[in-house]
């Protein structure tokens, strides 16, 4: 306790921090100050496993109010407006804008910040007037207040596949304001996408390290059912996720003395508790939190409670499977081991085996089923970890590193966040770009994010 309140304090008197990332923290750090044990009914036990920092609860507090993801209906909003912030259905693009950013500000999420903006070319689109020149400085000036009060890498839009005047403006005005702080989605169709929205894209991706280039959301289908956050996680439109809770098996492998016992014993226990974990997080917001009754999302049909699912997230494969690999006296390493990729799809297996056979509370939209993320990491020996967690990849050896995790692509329903790096050199041969990313996608991959290794 006297260790919290040093936190506190030393939060409330930072010289680096903004009264509202004070406030943020502040609030988190009171909310941590309740014991888990009582407020959500964690075991000794579990809150060991947290304790090691095996199980994580991606600082989601020990009092969870909200869901960690939302992604509200804004096709909604276009059509009847929304009530309790007593606004009419948009008949202009300057309506449509100025709505969307109040109603922005009324989304909960982990971090206080919208976590989804919507198919923003969609939305847009139909408010476009033959002013060009009146409707990209409108488009502008919206994009230039959302960099400056929505200060959340974790926010996302998604833009595509059909080719359209909103979507250009929306990359232009991003290349011209010179700052982009959400992520942008590109649903990416070779066959679809016009080679110069791409390349627009392609543009804005190498200038901040912000879009990805998805072909999940292509089904015709499902194009509108769903969206994608944080690290790449795919989620239902007008639902999201109650929870995510990572497993971090390159803590949990350390203690094991050989793979059966990790893939037999201590790896199915300790899935089988962090699903009782996240079940016991859910329940919470269902049941106890007033969530759904105070809040008008649900009441207006922004959000549906079907539509809700939770995602657990497993990180840590390389150094897993090279301590495996160690173990079994093998002088490989992950990336370049046919052992190490049976190993790992032993690993994954087993996961999703367990998964499939538990019951979750108040998740409809997947029948029951939580949803499965990857943090899927290269074998650089360059690479570390920070103090925080977060990976940091250096000159990742591109064929390798994308053939490797393409044995797991299709294994995470949710998503595969990697990290792949385009040499400074390639930066003017768009074609050279392009092909690569086609020659991925007829591969099988679904979802490529393109960044400039020389950005911070």
């Amino acid at each position: 306790m006297e260790a919290r309140k040093k936190e506190l304090r030393a939060t409330a008197t930072s010289k680096d921090l903004t009264c509202r990332q004070k406030m943020i923290q502040l609030a988190n750090g009171a909310e941590c100050m309740i014991d888990p044990m009582e407020s959500l009914g964690y075991s000794e036990e579990e809150m060991a496993y947290m304790n090691d920092y095996i199980i994580y609860d991606m600082d989601e507090g020990n009092l969870p109010y909200r869901p960690r993801y939302i992604l509200p209906n804004y096709y909604r909003f276009v059509e009847k407006g929304c009530t309790y912030l007593s606004i009419d259905p948009p008949d202009n693009l300057e309506n449509l804008l100025d709505g969307l950013f109040i109603l922005y500000h009324h989304i909960p999420s982990i971090n206080s910040y919208p976590v989804y903006l919507g198919p923003l070319d969609r939305l847009i689109d139909p408010f476009l007037t033959e002013n060009e020149a009146s409707d990209y400085q409108k488009i502008k000036r919206f994009l230039n207040q959302l960099n400056k009060t929505i200060v959340n890498t974790y926010c996302h839009t998604d833009i595509g596949t059909n080719p359209t005047k909103a979507g250009m403006h929306l990359f232009k005005a991003l290349i011209d304001l010179g700052r982009a702080n959400f992520q942008i989605v590109y649903r990416y169709d070779s066959e679809e996408n016009s080679d110069e929205l791409t390349q627009l894209a392609v543009t804005t991706g190498l200038m901040y390290d912000n879009v990805s280039f998805s072909h999940i959301l292509t089904d015709k289908n499902e194009s509108n059912n769903y969206g994608i956050m944080g690290c790449y996680n795919v989620l239902p439109y007008g639902g999201g996720s109650y929870t995510t809770l990572r497993l971090c098996i390159d803590h949990l492998v350390k203690e094991v003395m050989s793979t059966e016992e990790f893939i037999e014993d201590l790896l199915p226990m300790v899935v089988r508790m962090i699903m009782n974990m996240m079940d016991k997080r859910i329940k919470f917001i269902v049941e106890e939190s007033n969530f759904y009754e105070n809040l008008f999302l649900e009441e207006e049909g922004f959000i549906n409670k079907k539509e809700f699912t939770a995602v657990m997230e497993v990180d840590g494969f390389r150094d897993c499977i090279n301590y495996l690999l160690k173990k079994e006296r093998i002088k490989e390493t992950y990336g370049s081991s046919e052992r190490g990729d049976n190993i790992a799809m032993s690993i994954i297996d087993t996961i999703k085996s367990i998964i499939s056979m538990h019951d979750a509370p108040y998740i409809e939209r997947t029948r029951g089923r939580y949803l499965l993320h990857v943090q899927l990491e290269d074998n650089n020996k360059d690479s570390e970890r920070n103090p925080k967690g977060m990976r940091i990849l250096r000159n990742p050896i591109l064929p390798i590193q994308g053939n490797q995790s393409f044995l797991f692509e299709n294994c995470w329903k949710n998503g595969i966040a990697r990290l792949s790096v385009s040499n400074p050199i390639e930066h003017n041969d768009m074609d050279m770009i392009l092909n690569r990313m086609n020659e991925l996608y007829r591969e099988g991959y679904q979802s490529i994010v393109v960044v400039d290794e020389t950005n911070e």
